[in-house]
C-alpha cells in the first residue's frame, strides 16, 4: 500500500496526467496476464466516465445535503451493520446495498479524503491488513473465485472536489456472466442480496498467516 501511495503521487504529478488508475486482475475470467498476484498501475491523460459520474453525483449530493454522500454511506452502514463485512480504526468493508454483482464488496475509508495518495502513514498498513483480510474470506469462502478489484480516487490537479469525493476501493469477484438483457439495459441482475453476501463472508474464517507489520517474506525457495 505504500508502494502503490508513492507511485500515484509521483504519476499525479505530472501536467498531463488528469487520472491515475490502481487495478488488480485476478484469474483469467478477471483479465489476468500473469499467474502469480499483481497489480497495475495506468496513468492516463483523460479522466474516466465512471469517474465523472461519481464526481457529479456526489457534487449534487453535496449541493443538496451539505455532506459527503460516501461518509453518510459510512454512517448508515455503521448503524445498521447488516452488509459491514470487516472494519478497523481506519476502514470498513462492506457489500453496498445497491451491489452490481453477487459478493460485490467496497472499502471506505472512516477518514474523509479524495486522494488516496493522501492517506497518512499509519493508514497503510492498517489498508493492507483490511486488503488480505477481505480477499482471504473471498479465496476460502468462495474457492478461490477471479475478480477485479480498483481504486476510485480524485483526479489530478482538482482540489475542488476534495469537500465532496471520497476515495474507495470496489472487488468485483466473477460469479456470473452478464446476458442479454445486462448488455442491452445496463441493469444488472444480481441473485445475492448484500446482506446475504455480508452474512456469509463474515462467517468465513480465512487461515492467514500473521506477519510482523514491516517484515518482508523471503521467497520460497525453486523446487
Amino acid at each position: 500500500m505504500r508502494a502503490c501511495r508513492s507511485r500515484m503521487r509521483e504519476h499525479a504529478r505530472h501536467p498531463r496526467v488528469e487520472y491515475v488508475s490502481l487495478i488488480c486482475n485476478h484469474g483469467p475470467e478477471a483479465g489476468a496476464s500473469l499467474r502469480h498476484p499483481h497489480c497495475q498501475l495506468l496513468a492516463i491523460p483523460v479522466l474516466p466516465s465512471t469517474i465523472v459520474t461519481e464526481l457529479r453525483e456526489a457534487g449534487y449530493h453535496y449541493d443538496t445535503r451539505a455532506e459527503c454522500i460516501f461518509c453518510a454511506l459510512l454512517k448508515q452502514e455503521d448503524e445498521e451493520l447488516d452488509r459491514v463485512i470487516w472494519q478497523n480504526d481506519s476502514f470498513v468493508a462492506f457489500a453496498p446495498w445497491a451491489s452490481r454483482v453477487p459478493f460485490e464488496t467496497w472499502i471506505l475509508p472512516r477518514r474523509h479524503v479524495a486522494n488516496f495518495e493522501d492517506i497518512i502513514h499509519d493508514e497503510a498498513p492498517q489498508l493492507g491488513d483490511m486488503l488480505r483480510e477481505v480477499l482471504a474470506r473471498l479465496y476460502f469462502g468462495l474457492n478461490n473465485p477471479p475478480f477485479n478489484f480498483y481504486i476510485h480516487t480524485a483526479p489530478c490537479h482538482r482540489d475542488d472536489v476534495s469537500r465532496y469525493y471520497h476515495w474507495h476501493i470496489e472487488i468485483w469477484p466473477k460469479l456470473t456472466k452478464p446476458a442479454g438483457f445486462e448488455l442491452s439495459t445496463g441493469v444488472m441482475i444480481n441473485t445475492v442480496s448484500p446482506e446475504e453476501a455480508a452474512a456469509f463472508l463474515r462467517s468465513v474464517r480465512p487461515e492467514i498467516t500473521e506477519t510482523p507489520i514491516g517484515q518482508v517474506l523471503a521467497p520460497a525457495p525453486l523446487r
